[in-house]
């Protein structure tokens, strides 16, 4: 090659350590791009399998044409209540696990987040007086004999006919007899506000009784079952809440009892007599005996001076009865140290076998208590 000759290679090569750590950095770049991409903005908690979560309820709430509006709050109200109760359902009732209680921990954190997003929207004056007049129109169909809270399906659709019969009047009555009225007529209160309204009643009335007795919503709100079901709870709570009371009161008597047996078993009369007075009793006795030794000794009979007149047969009898008795009694057995030392044994011994007794007397109650819960299905639900 010429030394004139120019030589593209080295314009157009790349070095290859540089071109390496280039492409590193692209990469690296790409990643971090990647990892800083902005969320959707119905994604509301930075936890992974909440997101995942949140994305089903999403796609259910869209599902049901309920409109997601970044731009309008107040558009967008219905889809996040739809957020909020799908949250609510998907915490566990009774959390057992250390994984349970975390869970429905982020759980009622994503709720949190959803309340604050409904509490932004302010309720347009129109709406407010809708639900005046759905409250209103409620209670009349409640006064003519219409119930809703059934059931009985029937009855529930007589009720729906009564609010739009309701409904229908309103609109056919002008205010004043005044045609103008006609251009601006509520058409937002309709039926379908009323079953709306109704339903989210229903939703709240369904969370309320789902945490006071989650065990009894399976049957329907309305129906027998569920009455049943909530009043046997009632009644196996309110047994269990007087457990503690019972208990106190069996223990109180249990130590009564051994209180009693105690002194029962080891009387006052085995404690021994004071030994003065014994001291006392044996020197009178010596002193008898040696008074008549000495009028023995001078040839005198000691029993002429005695004052003690002639026993009956009667009385020798009770006399040797008593000293027969006192033979075979309990009578001064034991000092004041000893006799107190084997009552306390007892009492012991019998509160040892009176808590067994209390443990059996509680999970017996425990038991009653648990029976009371359980009802009488009336029928299929």
């Amino acid at each position: 090659m010429l030394k004139n000759d120019f030589d593209f290679t080295k314009v157009f090569a790349f070095p290859h350590k540089k071109f390496s750590m280039q492409k590193k950095f692209l990469i690296a770049f790409l990643i971090l791009l990647s990892c800083t991409k902005a969320q959707d903005p119905y994604i509301l908690s930075y936890i992974p399998h909440i997101q995942t979560l949140e994305k089903q309820d999403h796609k259910f709430c869209v599902d049901l044409k309920l409109a997601f509006n970044t731009k309008n709050n107040l558009q967008s109200k219905p889809y996040w209540r739809c957020r909020f109760s799908f949250a609510k359902y998907r915490l566990s009732v009774n959390p057992i696990t250390a994984e349970q209680n975390r869970r429905n921990l982020e759980i009622n954190d994503l709720i949190t987040k959803i309340s604050l997003k409904i509490a932004q929207v302010s309720e347009p004056m129109i709406t407010i007086e809708n639900r005046k007049m759905d409250n209103r129109q409620h209670k009349q169909c409640l006064v003519m004999g219409f119930v809703v809270e059934t059931e009985d399906q029937a009855k529930a659709d007589e009720y729906f006919s009564c609010r739009k019969a309701l409904i229908e009047d309103q609109q056919l009555i002008l205010p004043y007899g005044n045609l103008d009225y006609l251009k601006y007529q509520n058409h937002s209160y309709n039926i379908g506000f009323v079953i709306d309204s109704r339903v989210d009643a229903a939703i709240k009335l369904y969370n309320e009784m789902k945490e006071k007795y989650p065990t009894c919503v399976q049957y329907n709100l309305y129906g027998i079952n569920f009455k049943k079901c909530a009043q046997a709870q009632d009644k196996s709570r309110q047994c269990i809440s007087e457990i503690d009371r019972k208990k106190f009161k069996k223990e109180g008597e249990e130590k009564i009892a051994c209180q009693k047996g105690a002194y029962l078993r080891f009387p006052d009369e085995m404690l021994k007599e004071d030994s003065s007075k014994q001291d006392i009793e044996k020197m009178n006795s010596r002193s008898a005996y040696y008074n008549q030794q000495s009028l023995a000794a001078i040839g005198l009979d000691g029993t002429l001076f005695t004052s003690e007149p002639e026993k009956s047969e009667e009385e020798k009898k009770k006399e040797k009865l008593a000293r027969t008795q006192k033979i075979n009694s309990k009578a001064n057995l034991y000092d004041k140290f000893e006799l107190t030392k084997l009552r306390q044994k007892y009492i012991f011994s019998c509160q040892t076998d009176a808590g067994k007794r209390v443990a059996e007397f509680v999970d017996g109650l425990k038991k009653y208590c648990e029976e009371l819960a359980g009802f009488e299905m009336v029928g299929e639900e």
